[in-house]
């Protein structure tokens, strides 16, 4: 997987082009969409955070979610979660009307989330907090049998060393693993990230890259809401653009970043002009 992309870099879609081929497996097409929106909108006095949204996520995929800072897409992922339940339209789930489920009900069906800010357990331990993921998903046993689930995500995560530690003295770096690890033992299908990278620093974005990427490569979906453009390069294969709650894009990223509409709402003038003197 290619370490860094920038706007003046060759846009090879290297980490993404390495999943293409596994993107839509015979069985997932058979199946159709992993998930799919019709339509969906969801106001808040007024105001239409997400207006009229239609999209399609295929099994394995991984897609970023882009657009400025109000766009709707963290309201997105509420109303995909039931945390804000869409107001009209269709949200399916391998075909079935999930629009109307409770939090809990979709997330059994494999959907999971991180949130942007990080919500762990403080007074529990890490290994605890993931723990509590490995028993919703319904983990085979008792207390011995989730604590080695649970250790196994810990491992993945890289925070094995950790895991008797409260949660709440964790870093910011790590309490962002964590809530992979969280999402993670909910034995999702589908997890969506929202701005997993957002505070951490070069490095531990190159880390987070990778084990982003690792979990992708287990077949499951990723859906990413991210502003380092960085890392809707290198991991993605799809990217979806909202603004004003619509949605106004969806291409791949080497058209995304050439895309008129997107440069205008998102990227800048700037950005376009970079990228015109690297090509």
């Amino acid at each position: 997987m290619k370490k860094f992309i920038n706007p003046t870099m060759p846009l090879i879609e290297s980490g993404a082009s390495a999943r293409a081929d596994t993107a839509m497996r015979p069985e997932a097409a058979a199946r159709g969409a992993l998930l799919e929106l019709r339509r969906v909108n969801r106001s808040f006095g007024g105001v239409h955070a997400v207006r009229d949204v239609s999209l399609s996520l295929r099994q394995g995929e991984v897609i970023g979610l882009i657009g400025p800072n109000g766009a709707g897409k963290s309201t997105l992922i509420n109303v995909i979660t039931g945390v804000h339940p869409a107001q009209s339209g269709q949200i399916l789930h391998w075909g079935d009307r999930i629009e109307r489920m409770k939090p809990h009900q979709i997330a059994a069906r494999g959907i999971a989330r991180t949130f942007q800010v990080v919500q762990p357990f403080p007074e529990m331990t890490v290994l605890e907090n993931v723990m509590a993921g490995t028993w919703f998903a319904g983990s085979k046993g008792g207390r011995k049998e989730a604590r080695e689930a649970a250790m196994a995500h810990l491992e993945f995560t890289g925070l094995a060393a950790l895991a008797e530690q409260p949660a709440a003295q964790l870093t910011l770096a790590n309490r962002k693993r964590l809530e992979l690890a969280k999402g993670l033992a909910m034995e999702p299908k589908l997890l969506m990230l929202d701005e997993v990278n957002a505070g951490l620093n070069t490095a531990e974005v190159d880390k987070a890259l990778g084990l982003i990427g690792a979990i992708a490569d287990q077949g499951i979906t990723v859906l990413i809401i991210e502003h380092l453009l960085k890392v809707v390069l290198t991991l993605c294969q799809r990217v979806v653009v909202l603004h004003h709650g619509e949605l106004i894009a969806d291409d791949t990223p080497g058209n995304i970043v050439r895309n008129d509409a997107v440069i205008s709402a998102y990227l800048g003038a700037r950005f376009a002009q970079r990228l015109k003197e690297g090509s």
